[in-house]
Formats: C-alpha cells, sequence, structure tokens
C-alpha cells in the first residue's frame, strides 16, 4: 500500500511541474513520495524482517528511478506543454488521479 502511495507521487510531480504551479505545490509530491518510501522501508523492516541496511538501500534504489523516471517526463513533457499541447500533461494528469483514486479505494475496503 505504501509503495502505491509512492509511485502517485511520480505523475503528481510531473503534472505539478510541467504546468510551472507555485514552489510549495511542486514540492508536496516529492514530499509525500519521500516519506512513503519511508513508511514503505519501515513495513519491510519491522513487518517483513528485512534486514534495515537491505530495506534502506532499496527503498534508495526506487527513489533514484523514480526521480529519472519524473525528470525525463517533465524534461519529454514540458516543451510540448509550452508549445500549446496539452493533451499529455492532462493524461498524466488524469493517471494520477486514478492511482490515487485506487490507493484509497484499497484503503477504504481495508476499514470494511
Amino acid at each position: 500500500m505504501m509503495f502505491l502511495w509512492a509511485l502517485c507521487g511520480v505523475p503528481f510531480g510531473v503534472y505539478a511541474i510541467a504546468q510551472n504551479f507555485n514552489i510549495p505545490i511542486q514540492v508536496q509530491p516529492q514530499a509525500f513520495m519521500t516519506l512513503c518510501l519511508v513508511g514503505w522501508a519501515q513495513v519491510l523492516i519491522y513487518g517483513s524482517k528485512w534486514p534495515t541496511w537491505k530495506a534502506t538501500l532499496l527503498a534508495l534504489t526506487i527513489a533514484c528511478i523514480f526521480a529519472g523516471v519524473e525528470a525525463a517526463l517533465i524534461l519529454t513533457l514540458r516543451p510540448l506543454y509550452e508549445a500549446g499541447n496539452e493533451t499529455p500533461i492532462q493524461a498524466i494528469g488524469i493517471i494520477a488521479a486514478i492511482l490515487l483514486a485506487n490507493c484509497t479505494n484499497a484503503t477504504v475496503e481495508s476499514w470494511a
């Protein structure tokens, strides 16, 4: 669950940065993603009894991969958005909303 929440940070970050929202809105998805990856590493350590170094290394590796994907998407989609083509950015926003809705739905179902 925590990993899925962290995964939501990538498209939300792309959406916010490519549309040049204000700085707090651009930073929020990255902070959210970082905290979710820390929480996921803690789940691996305390829930699945992983060694701390292994869970930390995995979380840092995934954070680097997420950062690379986000940077590639921003560098690819921002020129398109500035040229007037809003469709790719809207698609990223829709993907982000669908991912978040699935995470929220799973959370609500786990309480029932």
